[in-house]
């Protein structure tokens, strides 16, 4: 996030140039909003996910080569009629398309709106 490594990051806690806190296993946390401090002011616009090549197509591409081991183990995904998995497979890609739109709106509204879109595919 900052473009530094983590021991310069705990440097600057140590230095007492970043608040941080300490869990109860010995892990050191920085809140985000702590962090975002350090950015510059005039940040530019990330790229769209698209830009990057990112697309719901290759977002369940990537799932569904992953997945495709493990399916094969759960007997009711193997049992699933065609129509059912299809289906399923479209619920998949409308969540991956609200998930990237959620990642690509300007807005904290366009985000809200992708978001509850996403969760209604899920559901």
């Amino acid at each position: 996030m900052l473009g530094v490594s983590p021991a310069t990051l705990r440097r600057w806690a140590d230095a007492g140039r970043v608040r941080s806190f300490t869990t109860p296993g010995g892990h050191r946390r920085f809140a985000r909003r702590t962090l975002e401090r350090f950015l510059p002011a005039a940040r530019g616009h990330r790229p769209p996910v698209a830009v990057m090549g990112v697309t719901p197509e290759r977002v369940t591409s990537v799932y569904r080569r992953s997945n495709r081991v493990a399916s094969q183990r759960l007997p009711w995904v193997v049992a699933l009629p065609d129509a059912d998995r299809d289906a399923f497979r479209e619920l998949g890609r409308g969540v991956a398309v609200h998930l990237l739109g959620y990642l690509d709106a300007e807005t904290p509204e366009g985000r809200e709106d992708q978001l509850r879109e996403a969760k209604v595919h899920a559901a």
